[in-house]
Parts: C-alpha cells; structure tokens; sequence
C-alpha cells in the first residue's frame, strides 16, 4: 500500500511539474508578443490619429509601463536591499511632490521616473540569448517601419516637386531630435547584436537598416547622436576589450555607407531630378555645428535652480516652471535635471550606486561565461549611448526615449539577476504592490482622461488643474513636454 502511494505521489509531482514548466513557457512567449506588441503600437499608431505624434506616443508609453507593472510585480521576486532601495525612492519622490510648488505635475514626472526603477526590478527574471535576439529583430522590423515612411516621404518630395524638408524626413515623431533619441538608444543594440552574433543569417539585413538610419540622421542631423555614437565604443572596450575594434569598425563602416546614401539623397538625384535643395543644406550641414542651440543658457539657469534648491531640490519637473527657473525649461542635461528637481544628496547617493552598480556588473561578467559577456555587449553599448546623449538631450523626458531606456535597463537587470543565482531574492509584500503601482496608475489615468483634451485645435480651451500653494496654470500655456510649453504661473 505504501509503494502504491509513494508511485501515485511521484507520477502527481511529475504532471505538476510538467504543468508549470508549460505554464511557464506560455507565460515567456505572451510576454513577448505583448511586449513587441507595445513597441509596434507605439510606432505605428501615432501615424493613424489625428492627435500629434508626441501626445499619442506619451499616451501609449505610459499605459505600457503600467500595465507592464500590474502585470509584473505581484510576481517579480527582488533582494531586500532592492525592497530597500525602491522604498527609500518612493519616499524621497513623495516628498518631493509634497513640497513642490506644484505638486500635480511633480506627481506626473515623479511617476513616470519611478515607474521606470519599478518596473526594471520587476519585469524579468533572467536573460537569454535567444530573447536579445527575438528583440533585436523586433526592434529592425520598427527601423524598417520608419524607414520606409522615411524613404516614400523622399521620394514623393522629389517627384511631386515639395520642398525638400529633412525635417519631414523622420515621419512619425514631432521633432527630430525624438527621431535622434531612438536612434541613440536602438543603433548601438543592433551594431552590438551583429557584432556578437557572426553566423546570424539576418545580419545584412541590420546592416543595410543600419546604413539608412545613419544616412536619415545624416540629414536631420542630430548632434547628440553623433557624440554618443562616438563614445559608445569606449564603453564597449570597458565591458569586452576583445570585441571593442570589431564594434567600432562596424559602426564606423555602416556610418560611412550611410554617408554615400546621404550625399546621392541630398546631392546626386536631387541635382540629377533638377530639385532645389538649398534648405535642406541648411539645414543639416548649412547650420551653425558650433552653436549650443541655447544649451549653454539652459545649463547655467540650471545651475541657478541648483545653487537656490540645494538639499531637496525644486521639484519634479519644477525647472519648467517661471517662479522657478529663469528660462523654464528642462536643461537638456539628466545630471544638471536630477540636481536642480531633486537635489543634491539624492542625486549623489543615487549616481554613487549606478557607479558601484556598474563596476560590479563588470566583475560578475569578467567571472562569467562568454555568452554572458556576448549579452551584455549590445545592452551596455545602448545603455552607455544614452548616457552620453543625454548629457545633451532631454533623454528622461521624451516618451519613446523613455520606453527604450526602460526596456535595455530591464535588459540589463535581467542579465544581473542571471549572473546572481546566489541571490535570495523574495516577492513585494501584498500590502506595497498597490502603495508601489499608485505612481503609474496615476499618470497612465491622467494621460487617458487627457489625451482628448490634448487633441484639441485650441488648447486655450483645455480645462486647467488647479495646484497647491496659492497657484494655478495659467489660460493660455501647459506644462512642457505635456502640451505646448513651459509651465507659467498667476497668482490665484
């Protein structure tokens, strides 16, 4: 009897388990679509609404990373110093809002910064190479997408006789630099990818993708992007010295063809088709290459809010405020952003521990695998491209910069958690996880029940919140980066 319930429990533990292996592997493959589901959706719907690109795609990056969240983090398991550090965040955000002078909109920056941390912890368990290379396609197929708007919006300009307009030539975001931030963040991956994976059968194909994308920022021409393509192989050298030259050369190859495309597109069948091209010269190579573009007035200004908010800082979003900063706006600039919205302590704790973070990530790969090493190549590549960019650029404020940001930051916890088994590592308290989803639940509700209002003609007409501290919006502006422009102020 007892060999009889020995044999009934050991073949009920084996269907058991076979039952959440297959439950587990469905649970891989749905999170994968959804995700490439959510990039595709955020590429492609901002085309086929009648709102402008920047408010579709910040609807939709919002309510990806929420949902992302609802869905991740009853699950997730983390450390205790992780519970610890996503803890002392929140509190310090909140905090922050609390005393802001416009608690509203710190709320709404606030939450989309901590939902970023949040769900990099949260969203993946470990990291393979099969996935990094499901992305990297998912992530071509997008390139392509734009690029082919890109390239019929060219030719249709030639053959119909329109102005030649780089600025039109990033169809699908509202301003170019945004088109140069996705490229900052995807171009180093892909070039990273087809450096590690030699004998993968697609790599011609990234290549040729890579080559137009270089001729398209060639004519729009986005400096940031040129400064951090041009750091990124310093990084490379610091994480795999052994494939830093090859990394470079095929950078500097597909930037080189992508240069040949430039000059037939903006020179040779322009010429040949009898098309003037005279501002789009001036607008890519024609333009000042030495002018901050107003950089400069925007750092010091920064340093102004920094110098008068040193300890706690200004507020989430605060250096868009008139009361606050002279210019009213961001600085461009994510180390002079985080000093001047959140001051000073906070900011030197938290790039203390990206900093130990980093050179721990190093060690644990310098002990690993090679296949280890082939994965974190293309992450830290696009990671450390963003870095750069955005000592430029408003990298933490733009909604697409922001979702490809989150995704190789996930990226990259994925791969640390890979390489620390050892870990133990143990699921949110029941009582947090609705306490920790408040932040991100609020700015994807905000962006739903606003998203109407920012589709409309006149924006005078957009019902404006009234926020604490004897303050309200003022009738005719709306916080930048949300609408139109900076955040001015009246007395109530």
């Amino acid at each position: 009897m007892f060999t009889i319930r020995k044999e009934i429990k050991n073949r009920l533990n084996k269907i058991i388990r076979h039952f959440q292996k297959q439950i587990k592997k469905a649970a891989t493959i749905s999170l994968g679509i959804a995700i490439a589901m959510a990039l595709v959706i955020l590429s492609v719907l901002p085309f086929y609404v009648s709102a402008g690109y920047h408010d579709t795609q910040r609807l939709v990056s919002t309510l990806i990373v929420a949902s992302g969240l609802c869905g991740s983090i009853w699950f997730a398991r983390v450390s205790r110093h992780t519970m610890w550090f996503i803890g002392g965040a929140y509190g310090w955000g909140m905090v922050s809002v609390c005393m802001s002078p416009l608690p509203l909109w710190s709320m709404l920056e606030f939450g989309l910064l901590f939902s970023v941390v949040l769900i990099a912890v949260t969203f993946l368990s470990k990291l393979q190479n099969l996935q990094l290379k499901y992305l990297a396609i998912l992530i071509a197929t997008i390139h392509a997408y734009y690029i082919v708007h890109n390239v019929m919006e060219y030719a249709f300009t030639l053959l119909l006789g329109g102005t030649f307009e780089p600025y039109a030539m990033s169809n699908g975001f509202s301003n170019v630099r945004f088109y140069g931030q996705f490229l900052v963040w995807t171009v180093p991956f892909l070039v990273g990818v087809m450096v590690t994976n030699p004998k993968m059968h697609y790599r011609f194909v990234l290549a040729g993708l890579l080559m137009f994308d270089w001729a398209f920022e060639f004519l729009t021409l986005t400096r940031a992007f040129i400064v951090a393509m041009t750091f990124t192989p310093l990084m490379v050298w610091w994480v795999a010295k052994e494939y830093w030259l090859l990394y470079a050369k095929c950078l500097f190859f597909t930037a080189s063809v992508g240069f040949v495309i430039y000059v037939f597109m903006l020179f040779v069948i322009p010429s040949l088709l009898g098309v003037d091209v005279s501002y789009g010269i001036n607008f890519s190579i024609g333009r000042d290459m030495l002018s901050s573009s107003g950089r400069v007035h925007l750092w010091k200004d920064a340093w102004y809010v920094i110098l008068n908010h040193p300890l706690l800082g200004a507020g989430p979003m605060m250096t868009a405020l008139t009361s606050v900063s002279n210019i009213s706006a961001h600085p461009h600039n994510f180390i002079l952003q985080l000093l001047a919205e959140w001051g000073i302590p906070f900011t030197l704790i938290l790039f203390g521990g990206t900093i130990f973070g980093l050179v721990r990530f190093k060690n644990l790969i310098a002990h690993a695998s090679t296949d280890s090493l082939l994965l974190a190549l293309p992450i830290m590549a696009s990671l450390s491209a963003g870095a750069i960019a955005g000592l430029f650029d408003g990298l933490l404020v733009m909604p697409v910069s922001l979702v490809y940001m989150t995704l190789f930051i996930v990226c990259c916890v994925g791969l640390w958690r890979t390489l620390t088994p050892e870990v133990q590592r143990v699921i949110f308290p029941r009582w947090a996880v609705p306490v920790l989803l408040f932040p991100s639940i609020f700015v994807a509700v905000f962006s739903v029940i606003n998203w109407p209002h920012w589709s409309a003609t006149n924006a005078t007409e957009i019902p404006k919140p009234m926020s604490g501290n004897g303050y309200k919006l003022s009738p005719d502006r709306n916080p930048r980066f949300w609408l139109t422009g900076q955040i001015e102020i009246v007395k109530k």
